[in-house]
């Protein structure tokens, strides 16, 4: 990760933390717990905190990074809901395939439109125009359309 200049506290934290040197000063915390600075604590909403009174072209430079695609797609409801225009939305179509086709009435439609599997996107995709995306598949790797490709809506 990059640092600015005057960052250089926050930069040795991230490495001590990165090399697995920190951990909790409370005695009663979890062994694999570590002690966060205030500085990268906020006290609202983290979308807040990170794109309020941004203009669209700041929005586009910012990031927030989850672990888990729960905290994601609820991330990513909150930013969308910030960019002005309409929103389209987009829904998968999926099927169930079975050797033994009694075996398809296990797994209902709404079961499979609720899961969402690592590194795929979820069952309903809300677009706006201007929202930024990330490409999941190398569609044409030469002409630099590969996975993590960051894209705009337009």
């Amino acid at each position: 990760m990059r640092t600015k200049v005057n960052e250089q506290d926050f930069s040795r934290w991230l490495m001590q933390h990165g090399n697995g040197f920190l951990s909790s000063t409370l005695n009663d915390a979890p062994e694999d717990a570590i002690d966060i600075p205030v500085a990268c604590c906020c006290n609202e909403s983290l979308v807040e905190e990170i794109f309020d009174g941004c203009t669209q072209e700041e929005m586009e430079q910012r990031v927030i990074l989850s672990p888990k695609n729960a905290e994601c797609l609820t991330v990513n409801k909150e930013v969308l809901n910030r960019i002005p225009g309409e929103l389209k939305t987009y829904l998968s179509t999926d099927s169930v395939s079975c050797d033994k086709e009694e075996e398809a009435h296990n797994y209902p439609m709404e079961f499979i439109n609720s899961l969402t599997p690592s590194g795929m996107p979820a069952h309903r995709l809300n677009l706006k125009i201007c929202a930024i995306v990330m490409l999941l598949r190398n569609i044409s790797i030469n002409q630099g359309l590969c996975n993590k490709t960051h894209m705009k809506v337009i």
